[in-house]
């Protein structure tokens, strides 16, 4: 529902626009509607009633039964404009013009009834009538023209005023929808409304453009110079399709219908509004000028709408038209050309025809042509000028150029054309010769077995044409050329002055037949080397390179010629000259410093100044030679990449020479070594060195093999660093190196000395002590370095082995695990130093004449770190030794490491005046009860050595001496130190108690006592043990 009223208001809306529009419609064709007499009353009939569908009422409520009169005015079809009022009762009755409602014009017009309405429209009211009332109105009920009329009545009332009365199109909408849910059945009422209004204006036929009004077409003939005919402007007939115009044609006259694209010469052509046309005459025997009578035919009548009224109160306006066949009046004319012909005939003096001339042809009768033309081959194979279809009239004609070698005529002709009529002139001209330049240029080719980068083009040659002295034309005795002038192209014509002064020039002047020549005046020869310059006037003139192909050298040396006239016959005087660039020869060449040895395996190039490759190549031992580098250019020679082991040379500015001759270009390669060696100069093996360049970047790396190491990918002028990335087992890392690759070519040697640090691990005595762990400790890190066990055995040497070293010889080898091992006496020791190399990797060791290890080589060590030996695991009987802190230096570095015996001095003392004690029984036994020593005891301690530290031991006394009770053991820890360590036993004196004279008998009963004792000890221990005792 909400759709619905939407659509209803648009449909309002809408009708009150097009009442506007029509209203507001153009007022271009106001002049014409005044031809209605609107004061003369004219016959009005009612014919019969029709009613509206009678279902239409009953169907809707709000719709009343309705029904219209079907009337006539001036016997055409009246309608009711007003369709709520009654209609009219017959009679006479003036009618008034609708001028402003463009929308009952085109119902009157195009509608049941109307001057436009046809087939086409019938077959529009034909669908109308089978959508809306099919059942009511139609063919097959016999009343197509009822229903037809009823509803151009239903819609010139809507158009006039918006009165429909008996239709509510919003109730018709509701009642019966369409299947687009937006519009209804009272919509379909209005769809032929809609369709007329989509039809074309109404106008009035007339010409445009026009200078009256549009009642006379006017042509005007112009000559077509591509068809060779008289062609018209283009004229349209405006006005609708049915109107038409009926154009008589004079008998050669074709008539072109822009529009359907039709033609027709001759009789009679319909054109229909709308559509444009021209019209065309042949140029012989062109057509009179021509001016028509009336053309207007069927649909130029001026048609009028008209509206009656009885001018009763209440009753409602007719409408209805009228056409006035004396409405438009059409007619054309056309203005047509008359033509004749020239024809112009050139010799020489003596009387041969002459070509390539050229002459002017100026109206002068009337304005507008001026046209200039060549003189060509006729059909009878001479040279003559035919001008055809020229418009009658009178002309100046002028000779502008002539043919070469000869001098124009500077008079002005008047010709007379005549209307179909053919006009002869023949015109003279006298000799003038010129010269020709012919020159060849050669190029030099390439030396066999050289890199040819020469361009080839030879076309890049160029020359220029030099005045010797001031030149002057031999015709018109006018300067040509001031002396150092350049000759450029179409230079040096015949100007000549005319008699009512003004300048011609005649003749093609200088042009170039093989080669090019520019706007300055520099040519440039062809593909063959070939220059060809022709049309020189006489004089004397050079010739100059100036420019050649790349790679070969300018030759500036000028070529002189003249050109003189010998005769009075020859038009063309000829000179020829040749000329050869020579080729730029360049040879390179790689040696060593020395300049004595080529240099092989260098990848080199030369390049620009821009820095674009112009050749690369690999050095050998040849020179290597290029032709065709650019003469007076600079290079430069590249190494791009040196051979392993030479350093990167600095490129070599270097120009070309200008003169041909072969230039020679050297470039060295100097060599910086690299030389891994001990503080003694010994080269060492197994160093993983590293050359590293200011970007960070590894250009070489290589493990020392005893021998100097030519560095590879090294440049000159750049900084590097020396970098020991692994040091051999043995040595220390040595810190950095920085070193700068000179320019003079000079070989460089750079050095860098490995150091070590050896430990020796002694016994107080000075000889080795074997089986100490020992480990280094970094200060920085508190990482462990390296860790070793003394003494252990490093490498077999046999008998054969031990004569030579004991002799002092180095011995060298591989074993049968392939190991390669090299063995030599060191100068003022008994140690002999040892490498072995397994692969990559190299490993030194201090050993003896059994292959024990002596002295060790602290391995992992960086230069300028600090380090802690310390010993880790002890051997038994000895304390540890002290750490030691050290720091790698650029130096050797020795330490030993002494273990002090572990000594223990046990003192047997009385206790009452702390003094020694002899002839006590003494032993030591360790924890398992193991005596490890006894003796008796004397004035002196007793020392013991080499105990195990940390253990407990246990002194006891196993008899003490006479006169002292026999004292508790002792026991006692042994520390971890080379200091004396004390144990002290004490003896208690026996105690007597005599209280007068002798003790010594008391002393004999004691030891009686004592021996009985033993006697009854002894008796009972064999008792135990013999069998019999049980």
């Amino acid at each position: 529902m909400k759709q619905k009223k939407i659509f209803d208001k648009v449909m309002k809306i809408f009708a009150v626009m097009v009442f506007i529009l029509s209203m507001c419609f153009s007022q271009k064709y106001a002049n014409n509607v005044e031809a209605w007499d609107n004061s003369t009353p004219h016959e009005f009939t009612r014919i019969k009633q029709i009613d509206y569908p009678w279902w239409w009422s009953s169907k809707i409520s709000s719709a009343k039964k309705w029904s219209t009169y079907m009337c006539k005015y001036d016997n055409k079809y009246a309608y009711c404009l007003e369709a709520s009022k009654k209609s009219p009762s017959a009679g006479k009755y003036p009618a008034q013009v609708i001028e402003n409602n463009e929308a009952v014009r085109k119902i009157l017009y195009y509608g049941f009834g109307g001057p436009g309405y046809d087939q086409a429209i019938k077959e529009m009211y034909t669908v109308e009538l089978n959508s809306c009332v099919p059942d009511d109105f139609g063919e097959k009920h016999g009343n197509f023209d009822d229903g037809a009329y009823l509803f151009t009545h239903i819609w010139l009332s809507y158009a006039y005023g918006g009165d429909l009365m008996g239709l509510n199109l919003k109730d018709f909408n509701a009642k019966w929808p369409n299947a687009d849910g937006n519009s209804g059945y009272g919509d379909n009422i209005l769809w032929g409304y809609n369709w007329l209004m989509n039809q074309p204006d109404i106008g009035y036929a007339y010409f445009s453009p026009s200078q009256d009004g549009g009642v006379t077409a006017s042509f005007k003939a112009e000559f077509d110079k591509v068809n060779k005919l008289q062609k018209t402007n283009t004229v349209k007939l405006e006005g609708t399709s049915h109107s038409t115009i009926q154009v008589p044609l004079q008998n050669n006259v074709t008539l072109y219908n822009v529009t359907k694209g039709t033609m027709q010469t001759g009789g009679t052509v319909t054109v229909n509004g709308g559509e444009s046309f021209y019209l065309t005459a042949p140029c012989k025997n062109s057509p009179e000028n021509y001016k028509s009578g009336n053309i207007a035919g069927k649909g130029c009548e001026m048609f009028t709408a008209l509206a009656i009224k009885d001018g009763a109160e209440g009753t409602q306006t007719e409408g209805s038209w009228n056409l006035d066949p004396d409405g438009n009046k059409l007619k054309y004319e056309v203005e047509w050309l008359d033509f004749g012909a020239l024809r112009l005939s050139k010799v020489d003096n003596t009387s041969e025809f002459q070509k390539n001339s050229k002459f002017r042809l100026i109206s002068t009768s009337y304005t507008g042509y001026d046209e200039t033309f060549e003189v060509t081959k006729d059909e009878n194979g001479d040279y003559e000028l035919f001008i055809d279809y020229l418009p009658v009239g009178t002309y100046s004609l002028t000779e502008i150029e002539c043919e070469d070698h000869f001098a124009p005529v500077v008079a002005k002709w008047q010709v007379t054309i005549v209307k179909d009529k053919t006009t002869k002139k023949i015109v003279v001209n006298t000799l003038r010769p010129t010269g020709t330049l012919k020159l060849q240029k050669k190029l030099e080719d390439a030396c066999q077995g050289a890199v040819d980068l020469a361009d080839k083009d030879i076309k890049k040659t160029k020359y220029k044409v030099v005045a010797m002295n001031d030149i002057v034309d031999t015709v018109s005795l006018k300067k040509l050329y001031s002396k150092g002038e350049i000759i450029t192209l179409g230079s040096g014509k015949c100007i000549v002055d005319t008699n009512d002064g003004q300048m011609i020039t005649y003749s093609n002047g200088v042009q170039v037949s093989k080669g090019i020549m520019n706007e300055e005046g520099i040519i440039s020869v062809d593909e063959n080397g070939q220059l060809e310059m022709t049309g020189i006037p006489l004089g004397k003139y050079q010739v100059v390179e100036v420019s050649c192909p790349q790679g070969y050298v300018l030759d500036s040396t000028p070529y002189d010629f003249e050109i003189t006239q010998k005769d009075h016959t020859t038009t063309i005087y000829t000179n020829s000259h040749e000329q050869t660039n020579q080729i730029t020869k360049t040879t390179f060449t790689k040696t060593d410093v020395t300049g004595d040895q080529e240099v092989s395996g260098a990848k080199m190039s030369i390049t620009d100044l821009e820095g674009k490759v112009i050749d690369e190549w690999i050095s050998s031992n040849k020179a290597h030679e290029i032709d065709g580098l650019e003469s007076g250019k600079t290079y430069y020679l590249n190494e791009d990449t040196s051979p392993a082991g030479y350093v990167k040379a600095t490129k070599i500015e270097f120009k070309v020479n200008e003169d041909g001759k072969i230039q020679k270009v050297n470039m060295k390669d100097k060599v910086v070594t690299i030389s891994k060696v001990t503080l003694g100069g010994e080269e060492i093996q197994g160093a993983l060195l590293q050359v590293i360049d200011e970007e960070g970047n590894t250009v070489d790396q290589w493990y020392s093999d005893g021998n100097e190491h030519p560095v590879s990918g090294l440049e000159e002028g750049k900084t590097y660093t020396l970098h020991e990335d692994l040091a051999p087992l043995g040595f220390n890392l040595v810190n950095d190196i920085s070193f700068t690759v000179s320019y003079e070519k000079e070989n460089q040697k750079i050095e860098m000395i490995d150091t070590f640090v050896k430990v020796y691990k002694q016994k107080e005595d000075g000889n080795l002590l074997k089986g100490a762990q020992l480990t280094v400790v970094s200060t920085k890190t508190k990482n462990r370095i390296d860790q070793w066990i003394t003494g252990q055995h490093i490498f077999d040497i046999n008998d054969v082995m031990k004569k030579k070293l004991l002799k002092g010889d180095m011995c060298q080898g591989k074993n049968e695990e392939g190991i390669e091992y090299k063995v030599v006496p060191q100068l003022k020791s008994n140690d002999y130093f040892l490498m072995l190399k397994d692969g990559e990797d190299v490993t030194y060791y201090c050993i003896d004449i059994q292959g024990d290890e002596t002295a060790h080589l602290i391995q992992g060590l960086n230069s300028g770190e600090k380090y802690i030996l310390r010993e880790t695991l002890t051997p038994c009987g000895y304390a540890t030794a002290k750490e030691q802190i050290f720091e790698i230096r650029e130096k050797n570095i020795v330490l030993k490491v002494v273990d002090e015996d572990i000594k223990v001095d046990i003192s047997k003392k009385d206790i009452t005046n702390k003094k020694e004690l002899s002839g006590a029984h003494l032993q030591v036994k360790n924890e398992d009860g193991e005596v490890l020593d006894s003796w008796i005891s004397t004035d002196q301690e007793h020392r013991i050595c080499h105990l195990e530290v940390g253990k407990k031991y246990i002194l006891e006394e196993t008899m003490a001496p006479y006169g002292y009770e026999k004292s508790e053991k002792v026991e006692f820890v042994i520390k971890d130190t080379g200091e004396i360590q004390k144990v002290i036993m004490y003896d208690q004196p026996i105690i007597q108690a005599i209280k007068t004279g002798d003790s010594s008998k008391l002393n004999y009963f004691i030891m009686l006592g004592a021996l009985s004792g033993i006697c009854i000890f002894l008796c009972r221990k064999r008792d135990v043990k013999s069998p019999k005792s049980k």
